[in-house]
């Protein structure tokens, strides 16, 4: 008789498949690639070791800690804004990823939203003060932001683009904002029409379906100090409480670790064919939550 099949999965052990997964291939790839890499596979490559180590620190987190590092036998409590935070780490890292590297339907769309993306992460240098013996730094990060400012006009020249979107553009690369968000090219046939925003909340610009709506919103209160976050946090700490409390982090980390690490396999120069490599099993984590 046909029916459902009813699939027990272990986030803890989960999280730790696709971590192995992801290092495998991350190792695969610099023993066959050691020199010569591409901007993009520089940057692929790094925010690979990036996710891995949230992976790592979301780990050692879910073990719990006491409250007075004294050795002494006590009460291990959980952090929940930490993991929060982690994980939330884990959603913006395959949010940007994903808007940059897969949902550009081109070359010129992706390097535009790179170079955004660059301006916004060198416009952060403009934020703090720095001393006197860093004016030459400040002034090289002046002209590389200038650079990219130029280099994306370029692009712009070249591309079937509305003159209201191209203006919409120019004026993000001229703004000094840091605050890091995705973009869309609004298009009527192949012609860009618009150029928007996408906010952190929109989960569905990455994973497509609604399992994750809500979840950057539950990760952005979970990590601040709202009375919600205080309220839970004195209920839910205690060791007894653990596993409850774990589980929806680690699912979710389980998702977006997955959805970076199979993106960045199909942007990363022959990435896939090393995944085939390393992850043969259509039934392993890495390939199992891909198709949920």
């Amino acid at each position: 008789m046909g029916g459902y099949v009813t699939i027990t999965f272990d986030p803890v052990k989960g999280l730790e498949s696709i971590r192995a997964s992801l290092l495998g291939i991350l190792l695969k790839w610099w023993d066959t690639h050691k020199t010569n890499w591409n901007d993009i596979d520089a940057i692929t490559q790094c925010m690979m070791q990036m996710v891995l180590f949230k992976i790592r620190s979301l780990q050692e987190a879910i073990k719990g800690l006491p409250l007075v590092p004294n050795g002494q036998k006590q009460t291990i409590y959980l952090d929940q804004s930490n993991m929060a935070s982690i994980t939330r780490g884990l959603y913006e890292s395959a949010f940007i990823y994903h808007n940059i590297f897969i949902s550009t339907d081109n070359e010129d769309e992706r390097q535009v939203l790179i170079n955004i993306w660059k301006i916004e992460g060198y416009n952060n240098r403009h934020k703090v003060p720095v001393p006197d013996s860093m004016e030459e730094d400040v002034a090289q990060n002046i002209n590389t932001i200038e650079s990219l400012r130029n280099a994306t006009k370029e692009i712009l020249n070249r591309m079937d683009i509305a003159e209201s979107a191209r203006a919409n553009i120019e004026k993000i690369i001229k703004r000094d904002s840091s605050n890091i968000k995705g973009y869309r090219f609004v298009k009527s046939e192949n012609r860009i029409i618009g150029f928007e925003h996408i906010d952190f909340t929109n989960a569905r610009s990455v994973f497509e379906h609604e399992y994750m709506d809500g979840t950057y919103s539950f990760l952005s209160y979970q990590s601040h100090p709202s009375f919600l976050s205080v309220l839970q946090f004195g209920q839910l700490t205690v060791k007894e409480h653990f596993a409850d409390m774990v589980r929806p982090f680690l699912m979710v980390a389980c998702f977006c670790a997955t959805k970076f690490a199979n993106d960045a396999c199909r942007v990363l120069t022959d990435g896939e064919r090393i995944k085939k490599q390393v992850e043969p099993n259509i039934l392993a984590t890495i390939n199992f939550f891909e198709n949920i």
